[in-house]
């Protein structure tokens, strides 16, 4: 619906069939005049159109009214109020009275077969505006109602009421029961379409809009607009401007549009999109997608099994309760996740991951990643499963048996709690032989089993590790793709890259290190080695195994 020189639409029932009613102002000689156009609407079932009533603002001016159109029979008005037109053409028994009837088509059942109708109101010598069936009470007499293409021979009185059109300024429209269709116009805009399923329109101007029961489509436009769903499966937009936007009950659609807005789900399975600016996005209660898109933007899953898309911008993202999937896009993103087996994925750039309750999956992907496992049993990627682009991350696993791989680049990973299985992955390092023994070293990544009985990983093209606290008799170190042949024992000295990726730097001093050198090419060093003298099973190769007494005993 709209304002002067727009249009206001609606709908009359609730069941099947319904009937659309449209009324426009139109030009009628030197005056204006209302254009009705009149359909039927339904999905199983259909009906034949045999009457129109209506009151109006003025009843006074119902006699003056002259009514014209193809299917136009007989009309009547009254401004005391009438029921019927003919014995045919009725709406006794619905308690209610009009100013205005209009009969359509011809008298009996199956006669006329009118779906849909035009017809014009005027009164000579004067103007009718939409504000003349605004806010009125309308009926519409049905026959011939049936299936679509079956039998069709029963009788049909529906009843509802326009809604408010808007206008230039600041305006207040509610549109009751039924199906509305409320055009706000320009102004700071107060609108609630009640119940039905209402699209809602609220043009330039700083507006509140609610959609109220129903299925609703709801869209702020311009400025900055606070727009509401409200109960059933609704879709809100803000439109351009800083708005405020939120879905409510039921499983909805919500976007916030250009402007730093803030965007809520609500309650229900919702899909939650900032758009561009930096938003503020929450899914509310459900299994809620809640997206950033372009600038820095805020999301939050709450309860439910969420996904959070960052998009573009340095994004934060929080997954609150819920098995969530956090999926941070470009930029430096900070990911956390609260409890439940959450997976995340940092994107492009440099990002911060915490895991926090629960077994997480967490992946840094491109740029160098900080990834923080905290409880719960953890697999942590530094780089993404088909590799990385090199950066270096540092992996802390947290308490728990946690599985962490570093890729791609010089990583530091710490095991921290519990039985990790740790792995550097294939990177930088490298060494050289003078006399059989190794100089130059030059370490990649950087591994710390800390806590608990550890496992390290390593395989052919891994470049060289250093180990800062291996127990024999607890640890393990499994070494893929060697085996005896290929194993070289010495003591290295003076390292080079030995210390943080990321973080304040430590040396690991200048005494001899034991060096394990696979192939010529690929190391392990140890910067500390207690329990020589173990003959627990330590370093296990494609064709054994050894202890901390053997690899000293190759010296």
């Amino acid at each position: 619906m709209s304002g002067e020189g727009k249009l206001l639409s609606f709908v009359i029932g609730d069941g099947d069939p319904k009937v659309s009613v449209t009324v426009r102002e139109v030009t009628a000689g030197r005056n204006t005049a209302l254009q009705f156009d009149v359909a039927v609407t339904g999905k199983t079932k259909t009906a034949d159109l045999r009457g129109v009533f209506f009151t109006v603002a003025k009843p006074s001016r119902a006699e003056d009214l002259e009514i014209t159109g193809r299917h136009v029979g007989e009309y009547a008005t009254d401004e005391d109020g009438l029921t019927k037109v003919t014995n045919d053409v009725t709406m006794a028994g619905t308690h209610k009275t009009f100013n205005v009837g209009v009969e359509i088509g011809s008298q009996g059942i199956g006669k006329d077969d009118i779906q849909s109708t035009t017809f014009v109101v005027a009164a000579e010598g004067s103007n009718l505006g939409l504000d003349f069936v605004m806010l009125q009470d309308f009926g519409i007499r049905l026959t011939s109602v049936g299936d679509v293409g079956g039998k069709r021979g029963d009788s049909l009185k529906l009843t509802g009421s326009s809604p408010k059109a808007g206008s230039d300024g600041d305006d207040t429209l509610d549109g009751g029961d039924g199906d509305d269709d409320i055009d706000c116009g320009e102004g700071d805009d107060d609108s609630k379409g009640g119940e039905g399923d209402d699209s809602i329109q609220g043009g330039a101007g700083s507006d509140t809009l609610g959609g109220g029961a129903g299925d609703d489509t709801v869209v702020g436009g311009s400025d900055d607009d606070t727009v509401m769903g409200g109960g059933g499966s609704d879709s809100v937009t803000g439109g351009s401007g800083d708005d405020s936007v939120a879905g409510g009950e039921g499983s909805d659609s919500v976007t916030g549009g250009a402007g730093s807005d803030t965007v809520q789900g609500g309650d229900g399975d919702d899909s939650a999109h900032g758009g561009a600016g930096d938003d503020t996005v929450g899914g509310g209660g459900g299994d809620d997608v809640a997206a950033g898109a372009a600038g820095a933007d805020l999301l939050t899953g709450g309860a439910g099994d969420d996904r959070l898309l960052g998009g573009n911008g340095d994004d934060t993202l929080h997954g609150d309760r819920g098995n969530d999937t956090l999926e941070g896009g470009s930029g430096n993103d900070l990911l956390s996740d609260g409890q439940g087996a959450d997976r995340m994925a940092g994107g492009a750039g440099d990002d911060t991951l915490f895991g926090n309750d629960g077994d997480d999956t967490m992946t840094g992907d491109a740029g160098a990643d900080l990834l923080y496992g905290a409880d719960g049993a953890d697999l942590l990627y530094g780089d993404g499963m088909e590799g990385g682009d090199g950066a270096d991350d540092l992996i802390e696993s947290g308490a728990g048996n946690d599985t962490a791989f570093g890729g791609a680049g010089d990583d530091e990973i710490q095991g921290e709690g519990g039985d990790d299985i740790i792995t550097g992955g294939k990177d930088g390092g490298s060494f050289a032989l003078a006399e059989g023994k190794p100089v130059d070293v030059v370490i990649g990544d950087n591994l710390f089993g800390n806590d608990g009985a550890d496992q390290f990983l390593f395989a052919a093209g891994d470049g060289v590790d250093l180990i800062w606290d291996i127990q024999p008799g607890q640890d393990r170190i499994v070494v893929s793709g060697y085996t005896l042949a290929d194993l070289e024992v010495a003591f290295a000295g003076v390292l080079s890259n030995d210390g943080r990726s990321n973080g304040p730097d430590f040396d690991s001093g200048s005494h001899d290190k034991l060096m394990l050198m696979f192939g010529g090419k690929d190391a392990i060093v140890f910067n500390d080695f207690p329990g020589r003298d173990s003959t627990a099973p330590l370093l296990q190769l494609d064709d054994g195994v050894l202890s901390a007494a053997d690899l000293f005993g190759l010296l």
